[in-house]
């Protein structure tokens, strides 16, 4: 192993290696199932804000992601409100603020 990779925690085995993919491609596709159901009105704004307190696949979900995967929301609406409630772009669902969470509901709840 080289003191480059060493340096960068690039010290897994085949199998560990082989294993982390496995679980990034899970966690990616639950959280592409997440936001299918947000889509779909299944799952309301105030439930997903709920979730990402305690549910890693929701919390890791990036906030404007969310914010578009409700219905009739673009980027733009979704960016406008992330920059009126002052939520940083790369904020994640379990980063939101309780003030900011209200403020999210009231807009799209």
């Amino acid at each position: 192993m080289t003191e480059k990779n060493a340096a960068f925690g690039n010290n897994f085995t085949p199998e560990q290696r082989s294993a982390a993919l496995k679980r990034a491609t899970e966690m990616r596709a639950a959280r592409a199932e997440y936001l299918g159901r947000v889509k779909s009105g299944e799952v309301s704004i105030a439930d997903a804000l709920e979730a990402g307190k305690g549910d890693p696949v929701v919390g890791r979900i990036k906030a404007k992601r969310l914010l578009m995967a409700l219905p009739g929301i673009g980027a733009a609406k979704a960016q406008s409100a992330m920059t009126a409630i002052c939520i940083s772009e790369t904020r994640r669902v379990a980063g939101i603020g309780q003030r900011q969470a209200e403020k999210l509901i009231e807009l799209f709840g």
